[in-house]
């Protein structure tokens, strides 16, 4: 047996994380599977590089666990065509080889944990927790930014839509960064021939607000937004 068993923690919440195990040998993967279905979410399995690939694909798994010598194809070339798609893809290789050759090959591939076989338990769930807290990381930080990006969104539909004088100017260099229709229609410019210039050219900022005083004609117009 290339695992042994052993006292573990099991979390009482499931990791909401994937696993590929890709192993020739069907009790190292019947092993991984329901060692590993207990710490995550789920676990699915290939029996050689080529189909590990494939399920690497299409299964989208959040990590993978490689063996080396398998038929058909092998650990480091599974690992070197995972990180061609995602160079920071989480991969753990777990193998009986300790051949120098082969461990060199995987650092230069980057790969984010190497366990000799046989393994223990809690061996293989400390490797699995190491990636799973990079995933999750890396899933709240995309979340974050399309919350981020999706709440901007909302302002500038509210800053367009809105039937007052509205722009946007650096505290700091006084740019302008944006402007609604209207101040293109008051000023009549268009945006790309406001956006990026001063606001002094513009307007002038009298008592902590901002006085808009169009500058045509030599006949000031004033608003105040």
């Amino acid at each position: 047996m290339s695992f042994l068993s052993s006292k573990f923690t099991i979390p009482a919440v499931k990791l909401p994380i994937k696993i590929l195990c890709v192993d020739d040998d069907r009790s190292v993967r019947t092993y991984i599977r329901t060692t590993l279905s207990t710490i995550v979410e789920d676990v699915v399995e290939a029996e050689n590089g080529e189909e590990g690939y494939a399920m690497y694909l299409s299964d989208k798994p959040d990590i993978t666990l490689i063996d080396v010598q398998m038929p058909v194809s092998n650990g480091v070339e599974l690992a070197r065509k995972i990180r061609q798609v995602d160079p920071e893809h989480a991969i753990i290789v777990c193998s009986v080889m300790q051949d120098s050759h082969t461990f060199i090959d995987f650092i230069d591939i980057g790969i984010d944990s190497y366990l000799i076989k046989p393994v223990y338990a809690q061996q293989l769930f400390d490797a699995v927790q190491q990636c799973a807290e990079k995933v999750l990381q890396k899933r709240q930080d995309i979340a974050d930014k399309e919350r981020q990006q999706a709440s901007l969104e909302a302002f500038y539909q509210m800053f367009e839509n809105t039937t007052e004088v509205a722009i946007i100017v650096s505290a700091r260099t006084r740019t302008i960064l944006a402007v609604n229709s209207i101040v293109c229609s008051i000023l009549q410019r268009t945006r790309s021939e406001l956006v990026g210039r001063n606001a002094d050219d513009f307007f002038v900022q009298s008592n902590l607000r901002w006085v808009k005083i169009l500058r045509m004609n030599m006949n000031p117009v004033g608003y105040v937004g």
